[in-house]
């Protein structure tokens, strides 16, 4: 942790900043976590853009908000970093986040939203919170989002409901696609 305070200021140097996210990723302690947040208000661009990819591999739930915040960003690289990261992270909050976004936001970043859903799914689906993480894998099904999101969003639903009649229904579907994602699930589906 000492060492926060020295690569802090380099998080807005565009020649070193990938250089102090690197360490901050994993020191452990809540001092970087702050730090990455505090950047979050200094950056722009592909620097902000790397410092919510940071805060999205350390998983810090304390940045949720201001996440939310750079979800609506003018710049689409810097809403779909947010996106996914919210994804990474996890949790109600994001999901609540990820959810409410994925009908508003624009064309431009509905598939890192999708994304960022699945991935939160996924983890509401490891803590046991199985309701909360369909209601996420079904609200990406029904979007309008590219066809790979929906894929995986269909496989997650399967899983998490082990759902054997929506397994059916892409074995029997006439989209190679979905076809063969019910081969690969039928295959994960204990039972």
């Amino acid at each position: 942790e000492a060492a926060v305070p020295a690569l802090a200021p380099l998080l807005l140097d565009p020649h070193l900043a990938s250089w102090a996210r690197i360490p901050l990723e994993v020191l452990p302690g809540p001092a970087a976590d702050e730090a990455l947040r505090q950047a979050l208000d200094k950056t722009q661009g592909l620097l902000l853009v790397g410092v919510i990819n940071s805060i999205g591999v350390r998983r810090d739930p304390q940045a949720v908000p201001q996440l939310e915040t750079k979800l609506r960003d003018l710049d689409p690289q810097v809403a779909a970093a947010a996106a996914v990261s919210l994804g990474k992270i996890g949790g109600i909050e994001s999901a609540r986040v990820l959810k409410g976004s994925l009908a508003t936001s624009p064309v431009a970043i509905r598939a890192p939203v999708a994304e960022g859903c699945i991935r939160c799914a996924e983890h509401l689906l490891a803590a046991g919170k199985s309701k909360d993480a369909i209601s996420l894998y079904e609200a990406v099904r029904t979007a309008d989002v590219p066809k790979q999101k929906v894929l995986e969003a269909t496989r997650g639903t399967i899983l998490a409901r082990r759902s054997v009649p929506l397994l059916v229904e892409q074995l029997r579907s006439s989209d190679r696609a979905f076809f063969g994602l019910g081969l690969t699930v039928a295959r994960e589906l204990p039972g």
